[in-house]
């Protein structure tokens, strides 16, 4: 078995089956307190569907979290009317969720999946370049696996806390107390 791997950044919606030789990337950069994500694709050429176990090692491992890209069911990927900057105008599977990674990782031979990784760098991280390095090694073959390694590097620079509070779950809060008013009031929902 061949177990393929490439580096692509969090920007990317890696689908199952599409060429990945422009998307990829070998590092990046973050400052002090930034949160930086990446995402590592694999693919193994034959097999059955299995999974992986996936260990990590990073100097800022106590940063790391890991999780696994999973593909949701998409029947109506666009209206008629709308514009043609979509990535595919056909129903599919399409990568959106992402699971906390348990140390394994499900894949499907021939085709793309993917683990993301989201790094909070430490304010008293010290500066210069920190590797990422991931194994994936296949439970039926153990001989079977993969490396690969990624490059941060950390800016010499904290970055600072921004005084705008941006309000993501207003609208389901407030949505939520007019309700709970409405029906605690007097329990008929009038």
């Amino acid at each position: 078995m061949n177990i393929t791997t490439c580096w692509v950044s969090s920007l990317e919606k890696i689908l199952p089956e599409q060429s990945l030789a422009e998307h990829e990337i070998s590092g990046g950069s973050a400052l002090r307190g930034e949160r930086f994500n990446v995402q590592l694709a694999f693919r193994a050429d034959d097999g059955l569907r299995d999974d992986f176990f996936v260990e990590w090692e990073s100097d800022l491992k106590e940063s790391i979290r890991c999780y696994q890209v999973q593909s949701v069911p998409v029947r109506l990927v666009k209206y008629k009317w709308a514009d043609d900057d979509f990535l595919s105008d056909k129903p599919g599977l399409y990568p959106d969720l992402l699971e906390i990674c348990n140390g394994r990782a499900e894949y499907s031979p021939g085709f793309w999946s993917c683990l993301w990784f989201e790094i909070t760098v430490p304010e008293n991280a010290q500066a210069g370049e920190h590797k990422l390095c991931v194994t994936l090694k296949n439970e039926a073959e153990p001989e079977c696996t993969a490396e690969a390694s990624f490059s941060l590097t950390v800016l010499p620079a904290v970055r600072r806390r921004s005084g705008l509070y941006i309000p993501s779950g207003f609208i389901a809060t407030a949505l939520r107390c007019i309700t709970e008013r409405r029906f605690s009031a007097n329990g008929t929902g009038k």
